[in-house]
């Protein structure tokens, strides 16, 4: 059945052939970049997954941990004593205008509102995945903390060292030199230059 919906597509005709050199060229010479891209995807796919499976043990050990035992709760048979005291002396006159009364309560009164919070300081908080967490999970933060790790082979290194040594406009003073000091030192050592 497949066979005959092909079969009844009509045949594409390619009436013009263009060639770009400059896409042959980028082709060509995008061997070793596309194959350092392919690196860094798996390389980046490897971090990616030790982090997964550092934070699934993370998980596990913090399951496994024992919960906090609860605060003991005063009974709640008998109310608790309360006691009322009023201040009425000079200082609590010019402050306030009038008299200030103090009531006091021994013990552990829970009032409906306090119940609400007790419960939810017990229940866990809800499971919160902000902005940064998603960005840390995803590949393109893995390939960017996998970039500096893609050092260059040694066989391009020593090249670019070359350069660096034989271009007498190079100022640095890192891994080549210009051509001149190279001609200083030689001389230095008696040794004959070109």
């Amino acid at each position: 059945m497949g066979k005959r919906e092909k079969a009844a597509k009509p045949a594409k005709v390619v009436t013009e052939a263009t060639f770009d050199m400059e896409a042959r060229r980028q082709w060509l010479t995008g061997f070793s970049k596309r194959k350092r891209e392919r690196r860094m995807k798996g390389l980046a796919y490897g971090a990616l997954k030790e982090r997964q499976e550092k934070l699934a043990t993370r998980a596990a050990l913090r399951s496994g941990r024992p919960k906090p035992a609860p605060e003991p709760a005063a009974p709640a048979a008998a109310p608790a004593p309360r006691s009322t005291v009023e201040y009425a002396d000079a200082g609590v006159l010019d402050q306030w205008g009038s008299s200030v009364t103090v009531t006091t309560t021994l013990g552990l009164d829970v009032d409906s509102e306090d119940e609400g919070l007790a419960a939810a300081r017990d229940e866990p908080p809800a499971k919160r995945e902000d902005a940064a967490q998603v960005w840390a999970n995803s590949l393109d933060a893995m390939k960017k903390k996998v970039a500096p790790k893609m050092g260059r082979s040694a066989k391009s290194v020593n090249r670019a060292a070359r350069k660096r040594d034989a271009n007498p406009h190079y100022k640095g003073a890192k891994r080549g030199a210009d051509a001149k000091s190279l001609v200083e030192k030689a001389a230095k050592k008696g040794r004959k230059t070109k």
